[in-house]
């Protein structure tokens, strides 16, 4: 059912079209704190984009935490 092909869009692995959309309508609404309903109407590449975007940040935010981190010991 929907439930599982959601579990299988959150470990990475292939689902249908729709339940990727609603899995990137879900990360870009929680990620900038916009109404789903209203972030609908994103174009799907600006949303992918700006997902992307973030998760680059992220990661590289993690990145310096760790190498201060290090430096600290």
């Amino acid at each position: 059912g929907k439930s599982k092909e959601l579990k299988r869009a959150i470990t990475g692995r292939t689902v249908s079209p729709s339940v990727a959309l609603k899995i990137l309508l879900y990360s870009y609404a929680i990620t900038f704190k916009i109404d789903p309903f209203h972030a609908i109407t994103t174009p799907i590449v600006f949303m992918k984009e700006m997902v992307e975007i973030h998760s680059l940040v992220k990661e590289e935010e993690g990145r310096q935490i760790g190498q201060s981190m290090k430096k600290m010991k």
